[in-house]
């Protein structure tokens, strides 16, 4: 999965639609394994990670439409809880 996404991050500039319907696609794999995970603080965990991944690729989704009145703040805070909540599943998980 890890390969799957930085691919499509590189790509986010070259084409960005690709690259968003399928960082979409991995955020439903995304989801799919958090709903699975049974311990309740990695679960979690997961889930902020998730939510956070989910908000993210809703920010890129509006940049790659229409990116002179993209929310770069927004995008920006977004990257920032996408970067918190790995920490935090990384302090959880070792």
């Amino acid at each position: 999965m890890s390969s799957e996404l930085q691919s499509q991050m590189s790509t986010i500039q070259s084409d960005p639609t690709t690259a968003v319907a399928k960082l979409k696609e991995f955020d439903a794999k995304l989801k799919t394994a958090t709903d699975e995970v049974t311990n309740p603080d990695v679960h979690d965990a997961a889930n902020g990670f998730e939510g956070s991944f989910s908000k993210l690729v809703t920010q890129l989704e509006a940049f790659a439409k229409d990116p002179q009145s993209a929310d770069s703040a927004a995008l920006q805070s977004s990257i920032s809880d996408v970067q918190q909540s790995t920490q935090d599943m990384s302090k959880v998980c070792g």
